[in-house]
């Protein structure tokens, strides 16, 4: 028994003639039968009896049609169902992201906007270090990631295609009441004797490197602190006193409590988010969600411009 078969078994009962259901189908009217007898053989009963010139259903006929109806159309469901997803239009997307990146408006705008387009497509995020993500993203264990540069150096960089995304200003993170933040702006130098609480993160890679590269530029090795491995915990950490750091200054968007941000003078240092994935990607959504970003980047430029 084959779909062919039972679309054919269909088309007859509707007509109710073998010469019409052969038109319908683009065969003949011997290729109709032959299928017809073909099934009614291998079920062991008969679906239509002659009535004049045309043909009827049996009593087995008509308890059988419905279920063939049922049948044909979860096959058609299912070659559009694998259809839509070759097309990368429906299935499952595995975004890695890092804690801070959320916080920057782009990139919850470019989640919400893609899935507005393409509802049967559910986007998962995962919360996870630089180096995680990249390991992941070899190890397809993610499809794609969006991760703080830079983002290391390894044997499967190769592999890997990097696209900036968006990037801001690193700003100064000080506590509220510390002697420097009456000051509308920081000389970066100031800060040599201060504690730095970074991400816990390898040296090198992602924000922990940015900041470390902006003190450097600046003249001095600063003191630091490996002090959690997001940015919300590290600004919690600096209203209680415990420290500085540098962090992108969208995160002044938080307005906790007990922090402010301040611009650093003469600095250019910035913090650049970019879209992670695989340089051969061959999957329908993934290349979907990849089209859309770069669509997005096309259409406002200034969204991957420094703020």
């Amino acid at each position: 028994m084959n779909i062919k078969q039972l679309q054919t078994i269909i088309i007859t009962a509707d007509t109710g003639n073998v010469g019409q259901a052969a038109k319908q189908l683009g065969i003949t009217q011997p290729a109709v039968s032959q299928q017809m007898h073909s099934l009614e053989t291998e079920l062991g009963f008969r679906l239509f009896q002659r009535e004049g010139r045309g043909v009827v259903l049996s009593s087995a006929g008509r308890a059988f049609l419905p279920q063939a109806r049922k049948v044909v159309q979860a096959a058609q469901e299912a070659i559009q169902a694998g259809e839509r997803a070759n097309r990368g239009e429906t299935g499952r997307l595995l975004v890695g992201y890092c804690h801070s990146s959320l916080l920057e408006p782009e990139l919850p705008e470019l989640i919400r906007d893609f899935s507005l387009r393409w509802p049967d497509i559910r986007i998962e995020m995962q919360d996870l270090t630089v180096q995680r993500q990249v390991e992941d993203l070899c190890q397809n264990r993610l499809d794609v990631a969006f991760a703080r540069t830079p983002i290391g150096q390894g044997e499967n960089q190769d592999k890997l295609r990097v696209q900036p995304f968006s990037s801001a200003r690193l700003e100064a993170v000080l506590p509220v009441n510390h002697p420097l933040a009456g000051q509308s702006e920081i000389d970066a130098r100031s800060l040599s004797h201060e504690h730095f609480l970074l991400l816990n993160e390898a040296d090198g890679v992602g924000l922990r490197s940015r900041i470390l590269d902006a003190c450097h530029v600046a003249g001095f090795e600063p003191l630091v602190e490996n002090a959690s491995t997001n940015m919300t915990s590290i600004i919690s950490m600096i209203a209680a006193g415990l420290g500085i750091t540098l962090a992108p200054s969208h995160l002044s968007g938080l307005n906790m409590p007990g922090v402010v941000f301040r611009p650093l003078t003469n600095s250019a240092a910035i913090s650049e988010l970019a879209l992670i994935s695989r340089v051969n990607e061959t999957s329908g959504i993934i290349l979907r969600f990849i089209d859309r970003v770069w669509a997005r980047q096309v259409a406002s430029p200034e969204a991957s411009r420094e703020r």
